[in-house]
Formats: C-alpha cells, sequence, structure tokens
C-alpha cells in the first residue's frame, strides 16, 4: 500500500538533501542509494544482476509507472521500464522466478493484486487472467484480509506462497496466506495469519527461511509517522501458527530513521 513515507523503507532510507544534484545513474555514496522518491521495496538477485522494483511518487504519492533499477555491483543503478502495465498507481511490486522457467510479478492498486508473466525479470509482461483482471480481489479467497502488499516467498522444495495484506490492525484481521497452485493464480491451501498471532500486524508482510525456521516480518503501527516499524514472528510451517518474536527496525532516538516500515 502506497503510505506517503517519503523514503522511509529501511533500502531508500536516508537524508535527501543534495540528491537532486547527483547524476542520474552515479554510484552510490550512501542513502538514498538510488535518485527519486520510492516506496515499499523489493529487491531481488536474478543471475549476475540486482533488479530493485518499488511503488514509485511519479507527479504523486504512489501515482508513479511500472518500473525496476538494475546493478550489477549494488552501487551503480540504471532505471529500466517494466513494460506493463501502462496504467500508473502500481504500488507494492514483488518478482520472483519459477520453477517453470518463467519471471511473476505481482503488483497491487487498490485493493487488487495483479500477475503478470515474462521470461525475463523486467518483462514484456502478459496478465495471466486478462487485460484488466486481478489474481486476488477483496474477500476472494481470504477473509478479513485487505488486499495490498502482495509478496511471495520461494520454499525450499519450489513451493510459492503470496502473502497480502494492509490495515490488518482491526479485531479478526489480519494477514492472508496462501500455497499457489501450479497455475500461479489460484490457491491449493489458504489462511488467515490472524493479528493476534502476528501481533499488531498492519501490512506489508515478508517471508525468509533460516534453518529450517520461518521468519514471518511485517510493518505495525501506524503508516503516517514515527510508529511505523518491523516486527517479526516464527514458526516451523510457511503459513504458521506464528509465534510474535519482537521488533525489529524502528525510529531511533537521534532522528536519522523514522519511521522505517515497509522494508
Amino acid at each position: 500500500m502506497n503510505k506517503i513515507r517519503l523514503v522511509v523503507a529501511s533500502l531508500l532510507l536516508g537524508a535527501a538533501t543534495g540528491f537532486a544534484q547527483k547524476p542520474f545513474n552515479a554510484s552510490g555514496t550512501g542513502n538514498p542509494i538510488i535518485p527519486g522518491y520510492f516506496a515499499d521495496p523489493t529487491v531481488k538477485k536474478f543471475g549476475d544482476t540486482y533488479y530493485m522494483y518499488a511503488t514509485t511518487d511519479g507527479s504523486g504519492a504512489g501515482f508513479g509507472p511500472a518500473q525496476v533499477w538494475t546493478s550489477k555491483d549494488f552501487v551503480n543503478w540504471t532505471l529500466m521500464p517494466m513494460n506493463w502495465p501502462d496504467s500508473h498507481w502500481i504500488w507494492a511490486p514483488d518478482v520472483m522466478k519459477h520453477t517453470d522457467g518463467n519471471y511473476y510479478y505481482f503488483y497491487c492498486q487498490p485493493c487488487m493484486i495483479h500477475c503478470g508473466v515474462s521470461e525475463t525479470p523486467r518483462g514484456p509482461w502478459k496478465n495471466i487472467l486478462g487485460e484488466s483482471e486481478a489474481v486476488l480481489v477483496p474477500d476472494r479467497f481470504v477473509t478479513n484480509a485487505i488486499t495490498l502488499d502482495g509478496q511471495t516467498f520461494v520454499d525450499d522444495d519450489g513451493s510459492v506462497y503470496l502473502y497480502w495484506g494492509t490495515w490488518g490492525i482491526y479485531k479478526g484481521f489480519g494477514c492472508g496466506a496462501g500455497k499457489l497452485a501450479s497455475d500461479m493464480k489460484s490457491f491449493t491451501e489458504t489462511r488467515l495469519i490472524p493479528n493476534t498471532e502476528a501481533t499488531d500486524f498492519f501490512e506489508a508482510p515478508f517471508v525468509m527461511k533460516r534453518k529450517g525456521i520461518y521468519y514471518f516480518m511485517y510493518s505495525s503501527g501506524s503508516c503516517h509517522d514515527h510508529t511505523y516499524r518491523v516486527q517479526y514472528a516464527t514458526s516451523d510451517k510457511p503459513m504458521g501458527p506464528y509465534t510474535y518474536r519482537g521488533c525489529i527496525l524502528e525510529t531511533n532516538t537521534d532522528g536519522t530513521i523514522h519511521g522505517p516500515g515497509h522494508h
């Protein structure tokens, strides 16, 4: 979800002073690592290249087109077009490579999650359902999980999971989770991860696995102020149940980090 964050995401965090004078594809010298205003970043490495996908401000908060930044060394970045979709309001994009050799591109428009497929990490893309159809719309698969901030996770056995949700602070709400079928547009299993399990879940789910443990990270607090932060929970299964563990990223006391949610 777009949150008017003014570059609060962890990878894009930092003072804006002076970056307007920085040459357009110049070497990074610290934060911010790319020029402009972006939120909701996802960084993936495919082959020998890093790909950074993010919500782009454009002429207004989150109004920008689909874009991707690429780099070989995580220092020099080049802005590239995504080739689809043509519309704006492209929020919280994520791209993953499937065992079928194709790349799948999930992005949000309020309140829907679309999916495109391509042979490359930056397109051209084709909607897997049709011209403007969405894979996820409100309450299609999981109730009480608002349909934004879709993020994929690929397990060791090649199984693909999708997590989504925003404004999950209300009673009975939380994060939607589903194991994607081989067609990448339906689910074989779904579940609501409630905000009583992922304490204070607000939005922006992200899952990783380390030494057999699944780490479920998510944003808490308000996306409009200093309370915006990242918390996490763990489980021995990708869809939980999860056990809350604490906060890992939050506003600091010296003013250099403010509201670092949606990492």
